[in-house]
């Protein structure tokens, strides 16, 4: 017995997903982005998306360009509302999975109309979820932090900070921030990082493990020389756990 065929004006509603990384650490923050296009004649009405995954996640963000807002509970649905022919809707998702191991996101699409195609109503994405480090993030400064060369008009401080994870690294010069600016210097080994300068205290996120360059200039002028000065160097990494030092060093006489 044959089955019938759908009409020629029927909608066709397409599902595609793209993500932005393969792999990542537990903690870490991956985006996807699901397009959902009618491609059949007719118009699908009542579109919605329903989104799973294979294990558990934080969801941080969710948006799209048509529809209502997406709900998220044991599952991520979107209410896409309808597509004319050759539109498209695109929703965005931002997660953060929780457990090493495989995870894959499937999504479903349906529209009340009949389709004409459901063979492509879903898609699916597969990526590696390797473990996080474990507890607070450890910071090492390099022993030439401990050590100014002066001149007479600037003292200055170079030296290495690294993380044994990412985060976001702040450093802060402590008792001469008025007069004191921070550089990152282009050796730092975490790229991309350009020169970049500020007052007193700079940041910088790291998306893994690495090192950054640092230079610390300050008027001599307005410093007491033999005195002892200090960096405040701290690290919170992307479960909110944090680690701080302070790095003193002492001014040239």
């Amino acid at each position: 017995m044959s089955t019938p065929s759908q009409p020629q004006d029927a909608p066709d509603v397409r599902v595609q997903v793209f993500s932005s990384a393969t792999s990542l650490y537990t903690g870490e923050k991956v985006v996807y982005t699901v397009l959902v296009s009618n491609v059949g004649r007719g118009l699908a009405t009542d579109v919605s998306a329903t989104v799973t995954f294979s294990s558990a996640i934080t969801v941080v963000t969710t948006s799209g360009d048509h529809g209502s807002r997406c709900t998220v509970a044991a599952t991520v649905v979107c209410q896409l509302d309808s597509l004319a022919r050759n539109e498209r809707a695109k929703v965005r998702l931002s997660v953060r999975p929780r457990f090493a191991g495989m995870l894959t996101l499937t999504i479903a699409a349906v529209s009340r109309a009949s389709d004409s195609s459901p063979a492509d109503n879903s898609a699916s994405s597969t990526l590696t979820v390797r473990p996080g480090h474990e507890g607070p993030p450890t910071i090492r400064a390099s022993r030439a932090l401990r050590r100014a060369i002066t001149d007479r008009r600037a003292v200055v401080v170079r030296g290495s900070v690294a993380s044994d994870e990412g985060g976001t690294v702040t450093v802060h010069a402590v008792d001469a921030r008025r007069h004191a600016t921070l550089s990152l210097l282009k050796g730092s080994r975490l790229g991309p990082v350009k020169g970049r300068r500020a007052r007193s205290t700079i940041s910088h996120t790291i998306r893994s493990a690495g090192t950054l360059a640092l230079e610390l200039r300050l008027d001599s002028r307005r410093l007491k020389h033999g005195r002892r000065y200090s960096l405040l160097i701290r690290v919170v990494d992307l479960e909110h756990q944090s680690a701080a030092i302070s790095v003193p060093f002492t001014t040239g006489r």
